[in-house]
């Protein structure tokens, strides 16, 4: 994280010299990586790589066959279907329509909605939908007739009662925030929420609150095409119009060319659509999954080498992915027209890929902001503001410092314990906590985050993962802000362990 990409480009003059030059031996290499990870990836017609960028511009890589009806090789104007990237494009329309004043993420959804019928449609959230934590039932991958009554007709265009029905017939998964659940039926009502607030067909709503404002021109939610219908540049395969996706909506029914996702994500996240607190929202962790937000993956430094952010899909032989690096500001699209035979091959080309793009900006100078001098702080046990009667033990070495708190009476009485960290740098600050390892301990451990400006609560798996640490999410702190993550018992279904809690600065607010 250095303060200058490259040292030829200090001035404008001098960048618009240098620009090609880098932006050319960029494209090479990341057209070289795909083509020899393509070589391996079996199955799959064709794959249209972007690279959204601030020194480079938008990046294109293809190869492969980028339709299998006319044969004619993947080229950067050519659309896919993006599958569940569509749910990270209605999260970020539905936090832009709460900055707008229509409607505020934690309002009941019944406040703006009522779905006759549906199981705890009186007290599910807003958030709920977006963190996958509703308890609606999934008409995608739940036991029902729509996948029978879809492929039989692709011409069928679905109702929202008729999609909402399989909810309202099938019950809840669980009570609205007790634990995560994926749920497409859940990302299709957040869609209908955005209608009844918008008064817009969900469509319209988002191309006029997202997609014109980030002037991305070759995407939109496809609520019209089947195979009499076919959508202009489409990147086919055998199954693109297997079903009218009216079906599927807000969950899967955005089309775009790998352009246009990567751009969507670095304009999202990058900070130039939404404001640092709705970024904040989107990438902390939520309640019930730590490596989720809302309808945000969370994919963490520790286990990436980078922390970034993004979305998968996969629906109707298209395969998906998009991904946002904050410490470089830079997004990665990939996206393909068939699913590979070793699913292993698939992750390893998106390894291969993000490797490379992270590689090159590390060697160039890194990311645009200059890290502060103390940029890791652990605060132990011994440190931690404590109430209640916390147990000191040292049994066992998998355990931070010289000891470890244990609540031995989870059901008596209710202990707490407090890490604050003051007078922090202004940027992105990645929180961890260390417990030791025994898959005895609780696990659904209560956990919050408060910075300056919110608090965050969610649930922490003791009983797995012990002896390192483990990311609670990233959090925007302004200059000489402060964080406290506080441990509490309450609720836990065993032990809870109180150990140590580590913040490291990973990047520079957007």
């Amino acid at each position: 994280m250095r303060n200058v990409f490259y040292a030829c480009c200090l001035g404008v003059g001098i960048l618009l010299l240098c620009h090609p030059l880098s932006a050319s031996e960029f494209q090479i290499g990341l057209q070289t990586e795909l083509d020899e990870s393509f070589k391996r990836l079996k199955g799959v017609p064709g794959v249209a790589i972007a690279v959204d960028t601030p020194d480079q511009g938008n990046i294109f890589a293809g190869t492969g066959t980028g339709n299998t009806q006319t044969g004619e090789a993947v080229q950067a104007q050519q659309r896919f279907r993006v599958a569940s990237i569509s749910k990270f494009y209605t999260a970020a329309l539905v936090m832009k329509l709460q900055e707008l004043g229509y409607l505020q993420i934690d309002d009941l959804v019944s406040q703006h909605l009522v779905v006759p019928g549906l199981p705890h449609g009186d007290s599910m959230t807003i958030r709920q939908l977006m963190d996958h934590s509703a308890g609606v039932y999934d008409h995608i991958n739940g036991t029902n007739d729509f996948w029978s009554i879809a492929l039989a007709d692709p011409y069928k265009v679905w109702s929202d009662n008729e999609i909402m029905q399989y909810a309202v017939d099938n019950g809840p998964v669980h009570t609205p925030g007790s634990q995560y659940s994926y749920s497409n039926t859940g990302s299709y009502l957040l869609g209908l929420v955005v209608e009844s607030v918008t008064g817009m067909p969900l469509s319209s709503a988002l191309s006029f609150h997202m997609l014109e404002p980030l002037q991305l021109t070759q995407s939109f939610m496809d609520d019209w095409s089947n195979p009499g219908s076919p959508i202009s540049q489409l990147a086919e395969n055998d199954r693109a119009y297997e079903f009218h996706k009216t079906g599927i909506m807000a969950a899967g029914a955005v089309v775009a060319n790998s352009g246009d996702v990567a751009s969507m994500a670095r304009g999202v996240l990058g900070g130039q659509y939404l404001s640092t607190t709705s970024v904040t929202q989107m990438t902390s962790p939520s309640a019930n999954n730590s490596g989720y937000g809302l309808s945000t993956y969370i994919w963490d430094a520790a286990t990436y080498g980078y922390l970034h952010y993004g979305h998968t899909g996969t629906l109707s032989g298209y395969k998906s992915i998009v991904m946002y690096v904050p410490e470089f500001d830079v997004s990665i699209a990939i996206l393909s027209n068939g699913y590979a035979n070793n699913d292993s091959s698939w992750y390893t080309l998106i390894d291969n890929v993000f490797n490379y793009v992270t590689g090159w900006y590390a060697q160039q100078g890194g990311g645009n902001c200059q890290a502060p001098g103390v940029s890791e702080w652990v605060i132990d046990n011994q440190q931690a503001t404590l109430n209640g009667n916390w147990q000191s033990d040292n049994r066992g070495n998998r355990y931070y410092g010289s000891n470890f708190l244990l609540d031995e009476q989870p059901s008596v009485g209710q202990e707490s314990a407090r890490y604050d960290f003051t007078g922090l740098a202004a940027g992105i600050w990645q929180v961890s906590a260390y417990y030791p390892a025994n898959r005895n301990y609780a696990s659904n451990t209560p956990i919050s985050v408060t910075t300056d400006t919110d608090t965050y609560v969610m649930s922490l798996d003791q009983s797995n993962n012990g002896g390192q640490w483990n990311s609670l999410g990233s959090f925007s702190i302004m200059q000489g802000g402060s964080l406290s993550t506080t441990i509490n018992t309450s609720g836990a279904n065993g032990s809870v362990i109180a150990d140590a809690i580590r913040v490291q600065f990973v990047d520079c607010l957007p």
